[in-house]
């Protein structure tokens, strides 16, 4: 579980859509999952990866207004072409594991911010990825909510072995995250933890 952490502007949102292949790098080397060189990667390829191996939380949680809790993580499965009852399997795994299974047939407007952003992490869980990447993850929920949201992210990355990226500046966020990389003016600053 590792946290980019800077001031606004110190380049946290960019290096996250590098390392989520939403933009690309243009000079530099970039690895996925130790030997996948991404500097190098075709679109499709790149495509691939991003349907299948990296989930991302926003921090707009872009969920469809017009879908349920369980339709929403429901979607991208759907459009992986997975048999029916797996999409089942793993949707009521992904929203059990963020306490939303009970929530399941509501819609995004009669959720509370946090139950939102507790969707937008179960549809990033229910693709099965080797790691999700969040960007600012709690700087729209107050601090009980956004405490809770860690909490989901300590028990995904203990119990699950699920790799966690996430940007932040909120110290709330760092006291879950001991692996930090500090950034300032597009600039590695500081590396703490196991990177160091």
């Amino acid at each position: 579980m590792l946290c980019l952490c800077g001031p606004s502007g110190s380049g946290k949102s960019t290096l996250l859509n590098l390392l989520g292949l939403i933009e690309r790098t243009q000079v530099g080397e970039l690895f996925f999952d130790g030997d996948v060189a991404l500097h190098d990667i075709s679109e499709p390829d790149a495509n691939l990866i991003r349907r299948t191996d990296i989930g991302f939380v926003f921090q707009s949680f872009h969920l469809f207004e017009v879908l349920n809790a369980y339709e929403n993580v429901a979607y991208f499965l759907n459009r992986l072409g997975l048999k029916a009852s797996e999409v089942k399997e793993r949707v009521e795994f992904a929203l059990n594991a963020v306490a939303m299974w009970e929530h399941r047939t509501k819609k995004p407007l009669e959720m509370s911010g946090g139950q939102r952003q507790r969707v937008a992490i179960a549809r990033a869980l229910a693709k099965n990825p080797k790691v999700i990447i969040a960007d600012e993850p709690t700087a729209s929920l107050d601090q009980k909510t956004g405490e809770n949201i860690m909490k989901v992210f300590s028990e995904l990355n203990r119990e699950h072995g699920l790799s966690l990226v996430v940007s932040s500046h909120d110290p709330m966020v760092l006291d879950y995250c001991k692996n930090q990389v500090r950034l300032r003016d597009g600039q590695v600053e500081s590396v703490t933890g196991v990177l160091a």
